[in-house]
C-alpha cells in the first residue's frame, strides 16, 4: 500500500515540475498576476490525475482479473486473489499520492505569491514612510492667566439627571 502512494507522489511531483509535464511556473514578481491563467494552469494537472487514477484503477482490475485463476484442482482450485480488493490496494493509494502532489504544487503556488503580496505591501509601506506628508500648522499661542482660565471654565450649577454612579 505504501509502494503506490509513494510511486503516485513522486510520478506526480514529476509531471508538476518537468517541462514536459504540466510545468506550473509562478512567474517573476514584476509579471502582473493573471488569475485565470493560474486557475487553468493548476486545473490541468487536477484533472489529469483524475484521469490517470481511472486509468490506474481500471487497468488493475484487468490485469489481476487476467492473472486470476485456478492452480489446479481441489485444495488450489481457489487460491488466488480478490480482484475487487487488489485493485483497491492499488488504485486508491495511487490515487491518494497523485492528490498529495497536486496539494503539495498548490501549497508552493499560494506561499509564493502570499509572500510577494506581502512584499508588496511593505514596500508600499516603506515607500510611504521614506516621504512623509508635511503638515504645518498655524496655531498660535496665547498666554493666559489663571484668573481668565477660571473664568471661562465657570461651572453652570444644572441639575443632573439624577443617575448616580456608586
Amino acid at each position: 500500500m505504501l509502494i503506490p502512494l509513494v510511486v503516485g507522489f513522486v510520478a506526480g511531483l514529476a509531471s508538476m515540475a518537468m517541462k514536459s509535464g504540466f510545468r506550473i511556473i509562478v512567474g517573476s514578481a514584476s509579471d502582473p498576476l493573471d488569475r485565470k491563467d493560474l486557475i487553468l494552469e493548476l486545473a490541468y494537472p487536477a484533472g489529469g490525475f483524475c484521469l490517470s487514477s481511472v486509468v490506474i484503477s481500471l487497468l488493475s482490475s484487468v490485469m489481476f482479473g487476467v492473472s486470476n485463476g485456478s492452480l489446479g484442482k481441489a485444495r488450489l482450485k481457489y487460491v488466488g486473489v480478490d480482484v475487487m480488493q487488489s485493485a483497491q490496494a492499488v488504485g486508491r493509494p495511487s490515487a491518494m499520492g497523485l492528490c498529495m502532489a497536486w496539494v503539495l504544487a498548490l501549497i508552493g503556488v499560494a506561499i509564493v505569491f502570499g509572500i510577494r503580496w506581502i512584499a508588496r505591501r511593505t514596500g508600499a509601506q516603506r515607500a510611504a514612510t521614506t516621504h512623509p506628508r508635511t503638515i504645518v500648522s498655524r496655531k498660535s499661542i496665547q498666554s493666559t492667566t489663571k484668573k481668565e482660565h477660571d473664568d471661562q471654565h465657570e461651572s453652570t450649577d444644572t441639575t443632573g439627571s439624577g443617575v448616580r454612579l456608586p
